[in-house]
């Protein structure tokens, strides 16, 4: 059923302007993969798996930081027993 009553103001349909911008990064950059999985945390995100142009996986176990604020990335070192790498794969 449809509702007669004006729209409230923060539900109203926003314009956005699709671009592209070169965002500038420092630190440990990961190489360039296809198939890799991310997730973010607050303003943290984590680059795990992937591979290669020559469909090669990365070392096993990589996992990358991207500080969002300042555009930092990190490679993180884990201890124990960690996962093989993998590409294709999802967080769950």
């Amino acid at each position: 059923m449809l509702s007669t009553e004006a729209p409230e103001p923060e539900l109203a349909v926003r314009n956005l302007v699709l671009s592209v911008c070169d965002l500038k990064q420092h630190g440990d950059t990961p190489s360039a993969r296809a198939a890799a999985r991310a997730a973010t945390l607050g303003t943290r995100m984590y680059v795990f798996g992937g591979a290669d142009d020559r469909r090669s996986f990365g070392n096993d176990g990589e996992v990358h930081l991207l500080e969002i604020e300042q555009m930092k990335w990190s490679r993180l070192q884990g201890t124990g027993d960690l996962p093989a790498a993998r590409f294709g794969h999802t967080f769950n």
